[in-house]
């Protein structure tokens, strides 16, 4: 059937939460999806640098009664929610925690983005068998990482594949 999640990031660098989270639909859905929400961001979506239109909940929350406008179409076309919360400060905490009689433990600075990204494919797989009355378990689910504020990356996961293209 051709099932894709599309993921996203979010948070702010003076914040402790981290968010990732997307979406799972149909290749077919997800083409009547895109139609519907282009319509709904040229009316309701916020204008970037280059004057592009986009919706992102956290600058929209202000306004609900655009926001449920969006949240109507994911409604309709939606399958299945996905998504991974963390706070930055637990790892920095565990971190401080862990000791090594002897031994000098030199840390890289955390990978957020990396964190919260193997913590939301492994409760994907972990719970897959959950999904099984919506998303058959023969079924493939590919998933498609959207530029990050982490990175100028757009990282698509297919069954046994990844490939990463500079955006």
């Amino acid at each position: 059937m051709g099932w894709h999640a599309y993921i996203d990031e979010s948070y702010s660098p003076d914040k402790d939460a981290y968010v990732i989270g997307g979406c799972i639909s149909t290749k077919e859905e997800w083409a009547s999806f895109s139609t519907e929400w282009q319509s709904y961001l040229w009316r309701f979506g916020r204008v970037d640098e280059s004057g592009l239109r986009y919706f992102h909940m956290q600058e929209m929350a202000h306004n609900l009664e655009e926001v449920g406008f969006f949240y109507s179409v994911m409604q309709l076309y939606v399958a299945a929610y996905i998504s991974a919360r963390f706070h930055k400060s637990d790892f920095e905490r565990a971190m401080r925690r862990i000791y090594i009689p002897g031994k000098i433990v030199e840390w890289d600075r955390p990978n957020y983005y990396w964190i919260a990204f193997r913590c939301l494919l492994d409760k994907f797989h972990l719970e897959r068998e959950k999904l099984a009355d919506l998303i058959p378990l023969d079924e493939t689910v590919q998933f498609h990482m959207v530029k990050s504020q982490a990175g100028k990356w757009l990282i698509s996961f297919g069954q046994n594949t990844c490939r990463t293209e500079a955006t």
